[in-house]
Formats: structure tokens, C-alpha cells, sequence
């Protein structure tokens, strides 16, 4: 019986440890304008509040992902050689999400030219219902009873 009560504690120990993740999954596709992939495309995954980025290359499919993305909103900058710059403005990453971008397209143009985006309506998470928030001692205070 004491190997069961044993086994059990280190279940729990390590199920509490997977519920701790904070950290969200950007993905996209690089594309050209008829729709073919881009791969080796650089991506560039800056955080607007630290000035911190992150690059990827893309796949031979066009597809990247950025892994343990923090809390923020960010700026996602794509180039490859002979396309213009593709820059996405205002993407807001919340904890605990996975975060698609979608097919992006990069038009055929000299490397010194750039298209800016801005993402203007936050995104819905459809990938889980899970979502979570932290809520403070005095905001339960003010709750009306």
C-alpha cells in the first residue's frame, strides 16, 4: 500500500507542474501572392515593450512557429530575398494561448521596400476553451454581494 500512496504524490507533483505554463504558440504561413510557399523566409518576432526578438526561418512549407512566447504585444517582421518586407504591428499575445497568424503574403518587390500591417481586433482563441486570469485581493473586495 505505501507504493501506491508514493505513486500517487508524484502523479500529483507532476500533473502541478504541467498546469504551470504561461507561455503561448505563434504560428503562421509565408506565402508568395499566387500562393505558393516562401520557405527560408526570416522571421522576426520583436516584443514592443522590451525591444527583444526572436528569429525563425520558415520551413519548406512556408510554415514557423515562435514557442514560449510571453504576454505582450509584438510585432511580427517577415523577409526573404526578392520580396518586400512584411511587417504585422500590434500582435497581442495573452498567456496560455496558441496564437495562428494565418497565411501570410509577401509581394514581389526590392528588399528595401515594406508593407505594415496593423492587427486592429484581438484574436478569438478557437484552438481550446481553456482561458485564465488572474484576479487581485482588492478586485474581489469590490465585488457586490
Amino acid at each position: 500500500m505505501p507504493f501506491f500512496s508514493y505513486l500517487t504524490v508524484v502523479l500529483l507533483a507532476v500533473s502541478g507542474v504541467f498546469a504551470q505554463n504561461i507561455s503561448s504558440t505563434i504560428k503562421g504561413t509565408v506565402q508568395d501572392q499566387s500562393g505558393a510557399f516562401v520557405p527560408g523566409a526570416e522571421c522576426l518576432f520583436t516584443n514592443a515593450a522590451t525591444a527583444a526578438g526572436t528569429v525563425v526561418t520558415s520551413a519548406a512549407n512556408g510554415s514557423f512557429v515562435f514557442l514560449n512566447v510571453q504576454a505582450g504585444t509584438y510585432t511580427v517582421s517577415i523577409r526573404a530575398k526578392g520580396f518586400k518586407l512584411q511587417r504585422l504591428e500590434n500582435v497581442n499575445v495573452t498567456a496560455s494561448e496558441f496564437h495562428p497568424l494565418g497565411s501570410i503574403s509577401l509581394a514581389v518587390g526590392e528588399t528595401y521596400e515594406s508593407v505594415i500591417v496593423s492587427e486592429k481586433a484581438p484574436p478569438v482563441q478557437t484552438s481550446s476553451g481553456e482561458r485564465s486570469d488572474l484576479v487581485t485581493g482588492s478586485q474581489l473586495n469590490d465585488l457586490a454581494v
